[in-house]
């Protein structure tokens, strides 16, 4: 069974550690301030638990070729445009290690390191984020 939970006030109330894994999809770019939700995923996660996290790709082929024409994806619904340098920046932070891919999903998941220059792994619309600690 599955029990998906969505009131800020619950997760509060949980216990540390209380899950082996938390998906986040199109969420964080929604929020003004996204380290609080990491910091709430830290604290609930396991410590062997994978973080798994969904978020438009700013970072994407159309994302940079478009930038604010970019409409579908960031406007007044989107308070962040998050990309894998941001990610690979702030999940350390809270311990995670995470690893990339983005639409259509045909590549493995990689480390932000190891991408190349222009980011053309990470040239979909949507960013897929894998984390452990």
């Amino acid at each position: 069974q599955v029990t998906i939970l969505d009131d800020v006030a619950a997760l509060e109330k949980l216990p540390p550690a209380s899950f082996d894994v938390i998906h986040s999809s199109h969420v964080l770019e929604h929020l003004p301030e996204p380290r609080q939700s990491l910091m709430t995923f830290e604290r609930l996660l396991n410590p062997s638990g994978v973080l798994v996290i969904f978020v438009p790709n700013a970072g994407s082929k159309n994302a940079r070729k478009l930038g604010v024409r970019w409409g579908p994806m960031i406007c007044e619904k989107h308070c962040l445009a998050l990309d894998a340098e941001f990610l690979a920046q702030v999940l350390p932070e809270f311990g995670f290690r995470p690893k990339f891919a983005s639409s259509p999903y045909t590549a493995p998941f990689g480390e932000f390191s190891f991408l190349n220059a222009d980011g053309e792994l990470l040239g979909g619309d949507e960013l897929a984020v894998v984390a452990v600690r």
